[in-house]
């Protein structure tokens, strides 16, 4: 019985499986919702200041690629602060190498009382810039060196105050391709694209990987300190932004960057325990459905799989 309950319960899952599939092959996404190299934005004008700012704590493995992404960009007009937040490894040290010249990295004093860590850096290096618009990027992002020139083009073009991207994913671990794309699937699925960029509509989102704020708007916004405590402040930032009736942006831009998000099965579960239960609003139950979508989309198909397997050997 047990054997026929899972065979029955598999085969579906692998229809649906193939029918997605085949559905990512033939879509067609709306244009107007995707960041692509080339567009029809004129580019912004070479002496406009853009300011990126990298929040870095323990980043030795990642901060050198990051750094030398933003210095190859096409958009002449750019000033990069890293801020070293108190790391122990060698991050400042190596992102300042990259080209002393053109590297300006900032000491993090650490967060003040009712701050956590990456508002507080973010805060540290946006009070540092002198950019008409700052672009907020992790230390784990590899842009590609059009990605500022066009983002910058397009939230000009259409008077956005913050623009955000979902960038590409890179999967080497099994439990990395295992489990990162359901996990990323269930987040943009309860995110609609076309919902978050309605500006008549309440649904809001941000990736905190690359935010790309006018300046402006982000002082009026109250910069990071609106969302000082937030553990997903990026979140937190969309929502505010929508909120104050400013305007939202979330492309995707599969091309514009790249980022490993965790790098095995204790970072993944880590990331997830955390990030998601935020991410659903801190409701118990949507998190637990959650995390049980993720658990049957993976892990349910494969153990019948194995079942089954192991049933008829």
């Amino acid at each position: 019985m047990i054997v026929l309950l899972l065979h029955l319960l598999c085969w579906p899952m692998a229809l649906l499986w193939s029918l997605g599939l085949l559905l990512r092959l033939v879509q067609r996404p709306d244009p107007s919702l995707r960041l692509e190299e080339v567009g029809l934005e004129p580019d912004p004008p070479p002496e406009l200041l853009l300011t990126v700012v990298i929040p870095a704590r323990n980043e030795q493995r990642n901060i050198q690629r990051a750094v030398r992404a933003v210095l190859a960009q096409d958009h002449p007009g750019l000033e990069l602060i890293v801020v070293d937040d108190r790391s122990t490894d060698e991050t400042g040290k190596l992102a300042a190498a990259c080209d002393p010249a053109r590297v300006r990295v900032v000491p993090g004093g650490g967060p003040p009382a009712g701050w956590a860590g990456k508002p507080a850096a973010c805060q540290l290096g946006a009070e540092q810039a002198g950019g008409e618009w700052l672009l907020f990027l992790d230390a784990d992002v590899e842009l590609a060196p059009w990605a500022i020139r066009r983002s910058l083009a397009v939230a000009r073009a259409r008077q956005l105050d913050l623009l955000s991207l979902w960038g590409s994913w890179r999967l080497h671990s099994i439990a990395e391709k295992l489990l990162l794309p359901a996990i990323g699937g269930f987040v943009r699925a309860a995110h609609p694209l076309d919902r978050v960029n309605d500006p008549r509509r309440r649904e809001a989102f941000a990736n905190g990987q690359f935010l790309l704020f006018r300046r402006s708007a982000y002082a009026r916004l109250g910069g990071h300190g609106q969302v000082q405590d937030a553990v997903l402040e990026d979140v937190a930032l969309g929502r505010a932004v929508k909120r104050a009736g400013m305007r939202l942006g979330m492309l995707l831009a599969p091309q514009a960057f790249a980022v490993r998000l965790y790098t095995g099965l204790g970072e993944i579960w880590r990331g997830f325990a955390k990030n998601l239960y935020a991410g659903m609003d801190h409701r118990p139950g949507l998190a637990l459905l959650a995390a049980s979508f993720v658990a049957w989309m993976h892990l349910g198909p494969i153990g019948a799989l194995l079942e089954i397997g192991r049933a008829h050997v």
